[in-house]
């Protein structure tokens, strides 16, 4: 097991949510805004659904425990700083019910931490980088009125991760059930975390090497 994550997430209009969770990985605890501003419409004169994204995480571990400072907590020779505990993502996401069966996305985004340890790709001499830009892209297939296939994969821009034997782009596929109030995702993941703080800069496996994870995640709707 890498990752538990637990949230809860509010409309406070039908464009409009935020959203409070806690992941184990990296023991974060984040906060999130989803603003949709632009509506596809059904004549496809307005092909594409635009939202606006954005995710401001906390890392509340010990300064020396392994989802902040770590190992490097020995050898650090400045104070700790708790803004070095922040980490931040924002993203555009660009959507479209192509058909009745298909649905895609693109993310344009850029993820910023406050503090990284220093890291270094060997293949490339290219050191990690507090910003760097992302693209992702989504898909979803309808295979049958409750059963959709699902996937996404996003890209990091930054050179230390271009052929780097030690950190991947995070690639996702599974299958998508609803069940009444429930929405079960299944999926296999090279990622170890859920979130994008924590799966955009940190995933250290790939699928070229079988190093595959399986995760669900569980949705439930109310309604107030």
């Amino acid at each position: 097991m890498t990752d538990v994550r637990f949230s809860l997430d509010y409309g406070l209009t039908d464009d409009i949510t935020v959203a409070i969770g806690r992941s184990q990985f990296n023991r974060i605890i984040d906060g999130s805004i989803k603003y949709r501003f632009l509506h596809q419409t059904a004549d496809f004169r307005m092909p594409v659904s635009v939202a606006f994204f954005g995710s401001l995480g906390y890392c509340h571990d010990h300064p020396n425990g392994t989802g902040f400072y770590g190992d490097f907590y020995q050898y650090k020779t400045y104070p700790t700083n708790e803004l070095h505990r922040l980490s931040y993502f924002a993203e555009l996401v660009i959507a479209s019910k192509i058909n009745d069966w298909l649905s895609l996305e693109v993310l344009p985004g850029v993820m910023h931490r406050n503090f990284i340890r220093e890291r270094i790709n060997t293949n490339n001499d290219a050191s990690d980088q507090n910003t760097f830009m992302t693209l992702g892209f989504g898909g979803r297939i309808k295979l049958s009125k409750r059963v959709s296939f699902i996937g996404d994969y996003y890209y990091n821009f930054a050179n230390f991760y271009h052929n780097n034997d030690g950190a991947f782009n995070a690639l996702s596929l599974g299958f998508e059930i609803e069940t009444g109030g429930h929405v079960f995702s299944l999926f296999f993941t090279n990622a170890s975390g859920l979130i994008e703080n924590n799966f955009i800069p940190y995933t250290t496996e790939t699928w070229s090497r079988g190093q595959v994870k399986f995760g669900f995640t569980i949705s439930r709707t109310f309604a107030l």
